[in-house]
């Protein structure tokens, strides 16, 4: 039973495109196609490279008056940060990023308080055949 339900959390964070999380702030995260009403829709963590922009949404706990960046990086290389003011105890912020269609293979965005790596998340950018 228990390697069933470590198979269930390693599908689950497959699934959400996560990498690794090291805070409990950070209650929901995942990148979407969209996002309608505060929330993701079409959550995956692969498109394809005709799909631009990518958003990435979370939902902050715990963190009322603190600023959270999201911090874009492909290959290596930041290319964007974007920060957020977190105003109540419960906070749902999203961020996007316009990709170009040659911008193939891994994108992670970390998600830091100040210098504090709350967690990264991965998503892999196709190109269409």
């Amino acid at each position: 039973m228990r390697s069933v339900m470590l198979g269930f959390v390693v599908l689950l964070s497959m699934v959400t495109g996560i990498v690794q999380a090291q805070d409990n702030r950070v209650a929901r995260a995942t990148f979407a196609a969209g996002i309608q009403d505060r929330e993701p829709v079409a959550a995956s963590d692969q498109f394809l490279n005709e799909l631009s922009p990518v958003f990435f949404f979370t939902e902050i706990v715990g963190a009322d008056g603190k600023t959270i960046t999201h911090r874009w990086s492909y290959q290596g290389e930041v290319m964007a940060n974007v920060e957020f003011e977190i105003k109540g105890p419960r906070w749902r912020v999203y961020s996007s990023k316009v990709l170009l269609p040659f911008w193939t293979g891994l994108w992670s965005v970390d998600v830091l308080e100040g210098d504090t790596l709350l967690g990264t998340w991965s998503f892999d950018y196709a190109a269409t055949y």
